[in-house]
């Protein structure tokens, strides 16, 4: 049993309705059976429902068994006390809101056809990384691709709300703006260390220092924890550099610990990332200005290039082994970046025409091959481009993966009559 077939069960009123009591004999009239919340809180909000004559309007919460509530610790969250019904599978045992209210319980496990179960868990299997994959060439293709392209808008919505947390902290667009651009270029592995690195630079550094190529380096190397005597980049020029920099403004550098070497190639080793991140924020092009105005996409790549003879004086410090981002390199840094940074702008601003520039330039580019999207392509869902696989890759993050099959629309399809096949009030 699945809490999520649960909420499946009373959601869509699937359940014997003949003679609807409480454990405690009380008559349950459900009105409405509310809405699931995909949020914190109860499993459903806004239900109606009558019990025992009383009206009532508010949450309700879904348990397998009824003492899940205090495994849960929901008898101490006040965003409990409102719960008007408590259903689960099986009642074992009375339980109480933080304020000493006993929760009326409604059990399910005599009023569920077992042969639907059945049906529930042959069809969306468990031990497959997409539980509905097997059915998939069964379901409309324009429902799939439209549940896919409301994923892409979800997974930008997400990140949105990522982004808040750090311009509510730095209460500075373009200082929030030049650390979620460091993020991505850790490329996944390395995205923490480089959210701590940005952190610890203040953007106003590449105003004040630009042209002065030495003197960057020395900042966003000795920051990042490599000049020093210890240091992986230690090197007699940049380290002085870096000390003076540190005595003057008080730097303090994260510890060369924050990097992962050990599962990345060569071309995307921190330090040589560092360098190309390095390059945008330096180029006179970089600027919050040309994200707030539509700019095609070949312009867009210039700008994520950046200042080469930047680079240059890294090769000619070091040797050569600093180069340009790879075309791959830089869709990765456009599509985890630069297209979301656009996104917020147009939030901020109200722009819906840069909302629409946003979503053309994921549509402009190829999709992604990965792990994820491969397993997609292997159950016959190919992604036409990037908007699709990035929302291939949130339904399965956010869904698939965590087998939550009934709060998916493509899920659903499995399990609803032929005459419902279509609905999407999710």
């Amino acid at each position: 049993m699945r809490e999520e077939y649960l909420h499946f069960i009373w959601r869509f009123k699937r359940f014997n309705h003949q003679d609807l009591i409480t454990s405690t004999g009380e008559k349950v009239e459900i009105v409405h059976p509310g809405y699931l919340n995909h949020h914190g809180g109860p499993d459903f909000s806004q239900a109606h429902l009558i019990i025992d004559g009383i009206q009532w309007h508010g949450p309700v919460e879904i348990h397998i068994q009824s003492t899940d509530w205090t495994k849960h610790k929901h008898n101490f969250d006040v965003a409990y006390d409102h719960v008007a019904l408590h259903v689960v599978f099986e009642n074992d045992g009375d339980v109480k809101t933080s304020k000493g209210r006993i929760l009326p319980v409604f059990e399910l496990k005599d009023r569920i056809d077992e042969a639907h179960l059945k049906s529930f868990q042959n069809q969306l299997p468990v031990h497959l990384p997409i539980p509905c994959g097997v059915h998939l060439n069964q379901i409309d293709d324009f429902m799939i691709r439209s549940w896919v392209h409301r994923m892409a808008i979800d997974r930008l919505e997400e990140k949105w709300e990522a982004f808040n947390v750090i311009l509510e902290s730095t209460n500075d667009w373009s200082q929030a703006s030049w650390v979620w651009l460091a993020r991505s270029f850790g490329f996944g592995i390395n995205g923490n260390a480089f959210q701590h690195l940005a952190e610890r630079i203040d953007w106003k550094f590449f105003i004040k220092f630009r042209g002065n190529y030495r003197k960057l380096l020395a900042l966003i190397l000795g920051q990042g924890g490599w000049l020093g005597e210890h240091g992986r980049m230690g090197h007699p020029i940049l380290d002085k550099e870096y000390f003076a920099l540190q005595k003057m403004y008080q730097l303090h550098p994260i510890s060369s610990t924050h990097w992962n070497y050990g599962k990345v190639f060569p071309a995307n080793q921190p330090h040589r990332r560092a360098v190309q991140l390095l390059a945008v924020v330096v180029s006179a092009n970089w600027g919050l200005s040309k994200l707030d105005v539509t700019i095609d996409l070949e312009d867009l790549k210039t700008l994520i290039v950046g200042d080469q003879e930047i680079i240059a004086v890294a090769n000619q410090i070091y040797g050569t082994q600093f180069s340009a981002l790879a075309e791959e390199s830089i869709r990765g840094v456009l599509t985890n970046a630069i297209f979301p940074l656009i996104w917020f702008r147009a939030k901020w601003l109200k722009k819906q025409e840069l909302s629409e520039s946003a979503i053309d330039h994921y549509q402009q580019l190829p999709p992604e091959m990965n792990k994820t999207i491969k397993t997609w392509k292997a159950w016959g869902v190919e992604p036409v481009d990037r908007l699709e696989s990035q929302g291939l890759l949130q339904l399965y993050r956010t869904l698939c993966s965590r087998k939550k099959c009934l709060s998916c629309l493509i899920g659903l399809q499995t399990l609803k009559p032929s005459h419902n096949r279509h609905e999407t009030n999710l």
